[in-house]
């Protein structure tokens, strides 16, 4: 497991080569006999951002690096792949957008023959596969979509330059959707008023912009099913199997399908309802990726910053403060 999340949410960064870009709770639930019957992993502010930002010393997530060295080296495909083409153009293009100017793109934590050695171990299907390497991909090829300005004054817009469509082609043939769907999307934006749907051209950077959120919509929601996955192997995967837990599974799995699949949180108070509800004793690990700062900081760094410094509060306080006033309610006297 650790393996695969760090392949997905893991980064080289200037003071880390292998720094963790999301946080994740680890929740493990113990019968009253002391056997674990069940384990959920929840993953909060992943850093999308980074998905778009490479440059300098600024690295993407690792698994981009995998997939990149393994086609531009002409390797054994690790799956059934949905597009070849836009796979073999890893060949013969040198420079991706969103791999950053960089020299060497092999640092990566994980080869991608082990990580779909993984992937296969977790119970993900072979069209699973396929559609995890080709979500990947058309991000990378998205990347390197590049647009010029019309030249119609009257109504200035955008459209994809003629030197980057085998990158644009790459994408909709690997996301399986429609071309003029796809480059609609990205030169033209809709905005529904009092009943009315009114269209525009995009400029050359509002283009960019929406090219990029895509990129990161993707791969947010790529991370959350690999999440998911996780979740779903966890549960079929256990032997132990009571009468609470059963409740626990179908409870998830209809909480899934009401959200249409997304990985919603649970607020404290479900969470504190749902273990009194199954009488289960738990376990709870946090895992934030580290206090960085940069000359430009994200949203979520800033934001993973805030929770390291309250964490930090609460260990001071309970390690010193209510430990010395345990001291003074037992009458010890402080020494130093």
């Amino acid at each position: 497991m650790n393996l695969l999340l760090e392949s997905f949410g893991n980064a080289q960064t200037v003071l880390n080569n292998n720094s963790s870009r999301f946080g994740k709770l680890l929740e493990i639930f113990f019968s009253d006999y002391g056997t674990i019957v069940y384990v959920k992993l929840s993953e909060f502010l992943l850093e999308k951002t980074r998905v778009v930002l490479a440059n300098g010393n600024t690295r993407n997530f690792h698994i981009f690096y995998s997939i990149y060295s393994h086609f531009s080296q002409g390797q054994t495909n690790p799956c059934e792949l949905v597009d070849q083409e836009s796979f073999d153009l890893f060949r013969t293009n040198k420079h991706y957008t969103y791999l950053g100017n960089h020299s060497d793109h092999t640092i990566s934590s994980l080869s991608l023959e082990n990580l779909f050695q993984i992937l296969r171990e977790l119970n993900i299907t072979d069209k699973e596969q396929s559609s995890i390497l080709a979500i990947l991909a058309a991000i990378i090829h998205l990347g390197n979509v590049s647009f010029k300005a019309d030249s119609d004054l009257n109504e200035p817009g955008c459209s994809i330059e003629e030197q980057s469509t085998g990158h644009s082609n790459a994408v909709y043939r690997l996301l399986k959707i429609d071309q003029d769907q796809f480059v609609q999307s990205l030169c033209q934006s809709s905005l529904m008023t009092r009943g009315e749907t009114v269209t525009k051209l995009n400029t050359t950077a509002e283009a960019q912009q929406t090219r990029d959120a895509m990129a990161k919509s993707l791969y947010s929601r790529l991370f959350d099913w690999i999440i998911f996955a996780l979740n779903r192997y966890f549960r079929t995967e256990l032997e132990y199997k009571p009468k609470s837990l059963v409740d626990i599974r179908k409870r998830h799995d209809k909480d899934l399908f009401s959200n249409g699949f997304s990985i919603r949180p649970k607020t404290s108070e479900e969470t504190n309802k749902g273990k009194r509800e199954d009488d289960l004793c738990s376990i709870s690990i946090l895992d934030l990726f580290g206090f960085e700062t940069f000359e430009c900081n994200s949203y979520e760094q800033l934001c993973i910053n805030i929770a390291n410094e309250q964490l930090q509060y609460f260990f001071r306080q309970h390690t010193f403060a209510w430990e010395m006033k345990e001291y003074e309610n037992e009458g010890i006297q402080k020494t130093g």
